[in-house]
């Protein structure tokens, strides 16, 4: 009996070793079908520039969550629009980079003496990183007043830096490098650009009130950039609009000759002879394929001019689940590599590429 009871913790003490080694296992890789199952959650943060009497439009937190709520509905199929489920979800920051609760979910206040800024030169301007909390946990947007465009007879709702791969990944429009890059590797602010003149106006709904100056619509077109989507119409070097070619990279988009159609805008009568109404949104929301000369209203959130702008295509979905599972620069776990990805530190000559969203008055 003695002996027995000798034996008792001995085998006690192999057991729990056991135990140990069990709890030590590394987790499983994070393969491409993982990552095509899972429904990635990307922190946003809205950087507000604002100065110290907070003038013009103010950004509350409500209004931060009502606009990551509709962006939401765009990527997930919730419009009753016939898109598609991105499966991912925008949620508004909670902490800051320190792990401290934000007073204010989604929102970072930055007081400067002068919000109102060139967004061209903002979103290339060095210094502007000291604002950027990390790209791989967050996705930043910076809301401030854009300056007035040199160009009376147009606006700019918002711009967006387009992603990257890691070789040997690659996806066609996208710049690739040869690093996973982090933050200290920028040499300029990558994030998203959002006009704070408009933060306020009213969302469009569907067959009942057309706003072109929709900020929801607006994030959701420029999230669409941040995640590796081009302007479903047909665009060229030098802004060039007057051409019929597959510039998006997605074949279920209608490759549309946008310089034709602005022309068209030019030249549109309404149908009341007065002011636009929503009978004329019916003709003013067709599109015709240059290359089939078919007509449809694809209203695709890449797109803007006059659309509902409310529908992603199975090949947009493809190419935003890609960047989501690859691309550096845009939170949410990654595919891992037979060989561990290569990093540096400091910064390094990156391939900047920015997509702005200019329409028409």
């Amino acid at each position: 009996m003695r002996n027995r009871l000798l034996l008792l913790p001995v085998l006690a003490a192999v057991l729990l070793a056991f135990a140990g080694c069990e709890n030590t296992d590394p987790e499983p890789p994070f393969t491409a079908d993982a990552a095509e199952a899972h429904h990635y959650q990307l922190p946003v943060i809205f950087h507000v520039f604002q100065d110290a009497s907070d003038s013009g439009e103010r950004m509350s937190a409500a209004r931060a969550v009502a606009i990551i709520d509709g962006c939401n509905k765009y990527f997930q199929n919730k419009k009753a629009s016939g898109s598609v489920d991105m499966n991912l979800e925008f949620i508004a920051a909670t902490a800051d980079p320190k792990g401290k609760p934000l007073s204010e979910g989604g929102i970072h206040r930055v007081t400067v003496s002068n919000p109102t800024m060139d967004f061209t030169a903002f979103m290339k301007d060095k210094k502007n990183i000291e604002y950027l909390w990390d790209p791989n946990e967050y996705i930043n947007v910076m809301v401030y007043p854009f300056r007035s465009e040199a160009n009376a007879e147009t606006f700019t709702l918002g711009a967006a830096h387009l992603p990257y791969t890691v070789r040997p990944d690659h996806l066609d429009g996208l710049e690739s490098t040869d690093v996973f890059l982090t933050l200290e590797n920028l040499g300029y602010p990558h994030c998203i650009s959002l006009n704070k003149t408009y933060i306020n106006e009213q969302e469009s709904v569907v067959g009942s009130f057309y706003n072109s100056l929709d900020p929801v619509s607006a994030l959701a077109h420029e999230l669409g950039h941040y995640l590796g989507l081009h302007h479903a119409f047909n665009e060229g070097e030098g802004d060039d609009l007057d051409l019929c070619a597959n510039t998006d990279y997605c074949d279920d988009t209608p490759a549309y000759n946008r310089g034709e159609y602005l022309d068209f805008l030019d030249r549109y009568t309404p149908i009341s002879g007065d002011k636009i109404t929503l009978e004329d949104l019916r003709v003013l929301t067709l599109r015709k394929d240059c290359l089939t000369h078919e007509e449809s209203t694809p209203n695709n959130v890449m797109d803007y001019d006059i659309s509902w702008v409310n529908r992603f295509t199975t090949d947009q979905r493809a190419r935003v689940r890609y960047v989501l599972a690859r691309s550096p620069l845009v939170p949410g776990p990654k595919v891992k590599k037979g060989a561990a990805t290569r990093s540096v530190s400091g910064p390094i000559d990156l391939p900047m590429r920015m997509m702005k969203c200019t329409k028409r008055r």
